[in-house]
């Protein structure tokens, strides 16, 4: 009799029990009442006691949980969930509705995070049919959306765009946003014939797009080495009523000041304005630092002066910019003075403008120089890179002069 009991699992023997002295209907009952109580979300986890409650918890018990308090107090189910340890781990269906649950109540953040760690604990999973089995009405609109998301979030993009595009054939096409994030995602991994497949799935679901969808478009066609496409392709969106933006106009100087098309973005810079777009700080830098590396210095200068006459303020990124076209030219000089200026302004010159200036001066010979540069600039509290000052005191050594070296080693 005693070897037919043990072979009896130990739900079914519970299952024997009055409900009053059911071990696992009076842990249903304390969890979901911690979880369903007014001060759940500041009241000491109830994950402390997992331990002793993990004997008793299983699938049938999660999904009364679940049903009990998922729907009212999606948050705190959430919490306890996700602190179960293996080998007592939520399924697709529960998390799936607290998920919607969490949209629901305009959560949408942690409803992403609940259909992340679906992916992360059930990866073969098809979540899109249980999600859209979530609910016993109609699902949230977002979940599609939050679901394409979920799966970019493991770099999962092609089963992204499959989601996108079967949920657009079930007629809960993803939001624009989720769309937007598919399409960049697609971009920064190369993946252009997948970004414009998912194009055309948002284009047939009549999802409307907005200027954030048509930046990652041209900045697509520009990464693609398409430039030439892309001012096409922004012409035809002006036709249809699209207005870009400086964003917009940015990311095709790039590309034109990427493929060596330094007269076409100087072109585009220059209509800029009569299409009430004004060039902002990296409209001026992307040119500016497309005529250094084209030799133009002093169009480069000039454009930086029409910068700030403009009203904008350079940046850190500006001023090295032009200072590392003065330092290729060998206009040393002109390269200090902007360093001082940029480290008077109070803009940090630690890293490359500071390295680009100081290990010039040393290619050159002008050691004393730089070396009587360094001193002021580190009077300002400006850190000298290591491997710049090394480079400075290594020639100064080099060329016989023991003194300057250290000189630069103590002050």
């Amino acid at each position: 009799m005693s070897k037919a009991v043990s072979r009896i699992p130990p739900s079914t023997l519970t299952s024997l029990l009055p409900r009053a002295l059911n071990p696992r209907v009076a842990v249903v009952d304390l969890v979901a009442t911690h979880l369903t109580a007014s001060d759940a979300d500041e009241a000491k986890p109830i994950e402390v006691e997992l331990s002793r409650l993990l004997p008793y918890l299983g699938h049938d018990e999660l999904t009364a949980v679940v049903l009990r308090a998922g729907h009212s107090h999606p948050f705190p189910t959430l919490r306890f969930l996700l602190a179960l340890p293996p080998p007592v781990q939520p399924s697709p269906p529960h998390l799936s509705f607290l998920a919607n649950s969490l949209a629901s109540s305009r959560h949408f953040s942690h409803a992403l995070d609940a259909l992340s760690h679906l992916l992360r604990l059930h990866p073969s999973h098809d979540a899109l049919p249980t999600l859209l089995r979530s609910s016993a009405t109609a699902p949230h609109p977002s979940l599609p959306g939050l679901l394409v998301k979920a799966l970019l979030r493991h770099a999962r993009h092609r089963d992204a765009l499959r989601a996108a595009l079967r949920a657009a054939a079930a007629g809960i096409p993803p939001d624009a946003a989720a769309f937007n994030a598919l399409l960049a995602a697609l971009s920064r991994a190369g993946r252009f014939d997948d970004l414009w497949a998912a194009h055309a799935v948002m284009t047939r679901a009549g999802v409307r797009p907005n200027a954030h969808t048509f930046n990652i478009l041209v900045a697509a066609l520009c990464r693609g080495e398409d430039a030439e496409r892309a001012q096409g392709f922004l012409e035809e969106l002006e036709e249809q009523g699209f207005e870009p933006d400086v964003v917009t106009y940015n990311t095709l100087l790039s590309g034109y000041c990427r493929r060596g098309r330094l007269q076409d973005a100087l072109h585009l810079f220059d209509v800029m304005p009569f299409r009430r777009v004004q060039p902002d700080l990296v409209s001026h830098t992307v040119v500016m630092d497309a005529l250094c590396k084209a030799g133009r210095v002093r169009d480069a200068r000039r454009m930086f002066d029409r910068m700030i006459q403009s009203g904008l303020s350079p940046d850190a990124v500006a001023y090295s910019v032009l200072i590392t076209g003065y330092c290729i030219e060998g206009r040393l000089r002109e390269a200090r003075l902007l360093l001082m200026e940029m480290v008077g302004s109070g803009l940090s010159s630690e890293g490359f403008a500071l390295k680009v200036v100081i290990e010039s001066h040393v290619n050159f010979g002008k050691l004393l120089t730089c070396l009587n540069m360094v001193a002021p600039i580190r009077k300002y509290g400006v850190v000298i890179p290591v491997q710049s000052y090394s480079c400075l005191i290594g020639a100064l050594c080099e060329d016989m002069r023991p003194n300057a070296a250290r000189v630069a080693l103590i002050t």
